[in-house]
Parts: structure tokens; sequence; C-alpha cells
């Protein structure tokens, strides 16, 4: 289809990781010693940076101050 074969090769060899990454989070995520919500806290915490910090170095500042303009108050 046009592409190199190791491109093909290395979206195959991601793809595969990513599937082994998100069958296993749960065996791990049991382990911790902590209650649901807890977890549940400190995962949407880490989720909403992360998608602030994204947003931030993709769009700028602008960017972030259009997203709350269009989300509207809680």
């Amino acid at each position: 289809m046009g592409q190199p074969r190791s491109e093909r090769g290395l979206g195959i060899a991601l793809v595969v990781a990513a599937a082994i990454a998100w069958s296993t989070a749960p065996f791990f995520t049991r382990l911790l010693p902590f209650d649901p919500w807890t977890i549940l806290f400190w995962r949407g915490l880490f989720a909403g940076s992360l998608i602030t910090v994204l947003l931030v170095v993709m769009q700028g500042r602008a960017g972030l101050a259009l997203a709350a303009v269009r989300t509207g108050p809680p």
C-alpha cells in the first residue's frame, strides 16, 4: 500500500504492545492497596491534567481559553 515494510512492522508492533498494556492494566490496578474512589480520583486528576497540558502544548493558551468558553460554567 505504499508504506515501507519497516513502518508497517513498527505499526503492528505498537498495536500489539498497546493491546498487551491495556489488557494487563486491570491486573495491576487490583494490586493497589487503595479503595476504588481514591483510584478514580487520582486517575481523573492525572487524565484531566494531561489533557490540559496537551491542549496548551498543541494549541497554546488561546486553545485553553476557547475550550473553557465552549464548555461553559458547570
